[in-house]
């Protein structure tokens, strides 16, 4: 087997996160050897009315378990409950969550988590309900996107749970330059796009119109870190190679076996 730090030596990879750096994402492109380019495709803001998460934070402690599905969620809530509640408060309420990421982010703000999805995912999340047998008549607290799926909650719902559901933060789309994707695509100083959610996917349709996506398509391989975000590419007609694990390091593998996908650059000279 080819070692991926050969096949992705010089190749150039696209980070479609938020924020001002490509991040850890790109911290393990370049160690495999990628030529790592930032276009980030979305942001976070706070939430227009903050007053609903901020209450929810003061009564915590009348639920039963803390619903969190991504890092980001994570570090919202452990800064408002900081500011609202005050560092030293107890964090008594357990954590249900959807990945290592995740409860990692919550072990650092000193939070307990006590459950863990199998798959890393919503349905891996419910199944871990479903398993424990403990849902009915529990009383869940989910803190997350403004865009959030209905997956997760309805899921509860239907093991019996009260789920109340709050805004922890606002996710916006921030198109690339549509002129930077068609030159990206054109010159080949792009080979493979990585995608971390559907909103990620979303934002970077926003930047570009029919011919240059038709360009991407046809030159340009799409690794996502899930089966939700290959959904949303897959709607787009750019099918993904899908990582094995959804976790960072998981997606630089699948942007691996992106980069030697058969008619990726089609059509280049």
């Amino acid at each position: 087997m080819t070692p991926l730090s050969t096949v992705l030596g010089g190749v150039g990879v696209a980070v479609t996160r938020a924020g001002s750096t490509p991040g850890r994402l790109g911290e393990l492109l370049r160690d495999r050897g990628a030529q790592v380019v930032h276009w980030p495709c979305i942001r976070f803001d706070p939430p227009d009315d903050r007053a609903p998460f901020d209450a929810a934070v003061e009564r915590a402690s009348e639920f039963d378990w803390l619903v969190v599905t991504s890092p980001r969620a994570a570090r919202r809530w452990l800064d408002v409950w900081a500011a609202v509640r005050g560092p030293a408060a107890p964090r008594s309420v357990p954590a249900a969550v959807a990945g290592p990421a995740t409860a990692a982010a919550l072990r650092a703000g000193g939070w307990p988590v006590e459950r863990m999805g199998g798959e890393y995912s919503a349905a891996g999340l419910l199944a871990a309900f479903e398993s424990a047998g403990d849902a009915s008549g529990a009383r869940m607290l989910l803190p997350s996107s403004d865009l959030a799926g209905d997956e997760l909650p309805d899921g509860l719902r239907r093991l019996g749970a009260e789920v109340v559901q709050v805004v922890a933060y606002r996710t916006v789309l921030t198109p690339p330059d549509p002129a930077e994707l068609r030159r990206a695509a054109e010159t080949g100083t792009v080979r493979v796009v990585t995608f971390t959610s559907p909103s990620t996917v979303e934002g970077f349709l926003d930047g570009a119109d029919g011919a240059t996506m038709k360009l991407i398509r046809d030159r340009l391989a799409a690794a996502a870190i899930g089966p939700t975000t290959a959904g949303a590419l897959e709607a787009a007609d750019w099918p993904a190679v899908v990582a094995d694990v959804a976790s960072l390091e998981g997606l630089v593998d699948a942007v691996g076996r992106a980069a030697v996908r058969p008619g990726v650059r089609k059509g280049m000279t």
